[in-house]
């Protein structure tokens, strides 16, 4: 919406890289954090807006094929996804030759 703003940001920091989304939306209320990863779910407020309910429940499934992290937090206001991948050090080093 108007005024709506998201910012993105990685971080490597030692064998892990962090990704951030955050935006000053609405949020999503600490009660419904990890139901809204499940598939289809969404909350009472946005059943009136587009969308299948599906988009982070994909990022949750790919944040477990890599066997990584993901955290959905307070912004103030807005949310902040945080997930965390794990480096591996063998793989970085084939992948630069």
């Amino acid at each position: 919406p108007e005024g709506g703003k998201v910012e993105a940001g990685v971080l490597t920091l030692g064998d892990a890289v962090t990704l951030t989304v955050a935006d000053n939306g609405p949020g999503i209320p600490e009660l419904d954090r990890t139901r809204i990863l499940q598939p289809f779910v969404r909350l009472e407020r946005d059943r009136d807006q587009v969308g299948s309910g599906l988009g982070l429940s994909l990022v949750a499934a790919v944040m477990r094929l890599h066997r990584a992290s993901i955290e959905l937090l307070d912004n103030r206001p807005g949310l902040l996804v945080r997930c965390v991948l794990p480096v591996h050090a063998q793989r970085l080093s084939s992948d630069s030759t």
